[in-house]
């Protein structure tokens, strides 16, 4: 299809679909999102899952800085734990872990693993998830 007409095409379905950011079911019931895509027919492909992990990681670090600028400092692995952390559990939830924050600001990195394994999460999320971020926040290894 010429470039040209493809674009008008483009430009058209964006006006007649609109664009809604958070999903809605359309008249017949199907979940939508974005530009008309009826994700119940069309799920998304990998690698549009990679493209929303990947805007999900950044935001996830960027509400982390903000809430708690000091784990900017930590080293490599310790900031994935806590980037996983918020990316997982929402930033407003992290924020409750008051104990494990104390600990992990202090770098007393036993008791903030301790913490954060003795919560109602790790047992939501299940032995494996919740041991690897402890491992990472106790040893500072991936």
């Amino acid at each position: 299809m010429e470039q040209n007409i493809a674009q008008k095409l483009r430009n058209r379905i964006k006006i007649h679909e609109g664009l809604r950011l958070t999903p809605y079911q359309d008249t017949r019931g199907n979940w939508t999102i974005g530009y008309g895509r009826n994700l119940t027919a069309n799920r998304i492909s990998e690698s549009e899952a990679e493209i929303l992990l990947g805007n999900d990681i950044i935001n996830a670090s960027a509400e982390l800085y903000r809430f708690l600028p000091w784990i900017q400092q930590l080293d490599d692995p310790r900031k994935c734990a806590f980037i996983e952390l918020s990316f997982n559990m929402g930033i407003e939830h992290l924020l409750t872990f008051r104990k494990m924050l104390e600990a992990a600001k202090a770098h007393d990195w036993n008791a903030a693993a301790h913490e954060l394994l003795s919560s109602e999460w790790a047992k939501q999320v299940g032995n494996n998830r919740a041991h690897d971020i402890a491992y990472t926040i106790e040893l500072g290894v991936i």
